[in-house]
């Protein structure tokens, strides 16, 4: 199992199966997905990507990309 950055917003990121499914997952409240530990952090000790879109979740990008 792995966890990935989500494209457009630091507080999501994907989470992807080993069987291949794939979900978004949102980070709890004042916490961001640092893209360098591959986990949820609090985000002034995180490393995170910036929001590029207000989009909600599942609309942001196609889960069922390679």
């Amino acid at each position: 199992d792995e966890a990935l950055p989500h494209p457009t917003n630091q507080h999501w990121f994907v989470f992807c199966q080993k069987h291949g499914s794939r979900s978004i997952q949102q980070c709890p409240h004042f916490f961001c997905f640092d893209i360098n530990q591959k986990t949820c952090r609090m985000q002034h000790n995180a490393t995170c990507i910036h929001n590029t879109t207000n989009n909600p979740p599942g609309n942001a990008f196609n889960l069922n990309r390679g």
